[in-house]
């Protein structure tokens, strides 16, 4: 399954033919929250390695 942003900062999920389907609260909440999990740990592991 494909995600993809769109104007608004919704999140939409692509369907068996390509047209977006707006998310449900609760799927839009959690991709949000791997997606800042993840944003965090690449934050995390640049700092260790002094990049940022």
């Amino acid at each position: 399954m494909k995600l993809v942003k769109r104007r608004k900062e919704s999140t939409y999920k692509l369907n068996k033919n390509g047209e977006d389907m707006l998310m449900n609260r609760e799927e839009e909440e959690e991709v949000n929250k791997k997606f800042k999990a993840n944003h965090m740990v690449m934050v995390a592991k640049l700092q260790e390695n002094g990049k940022l």
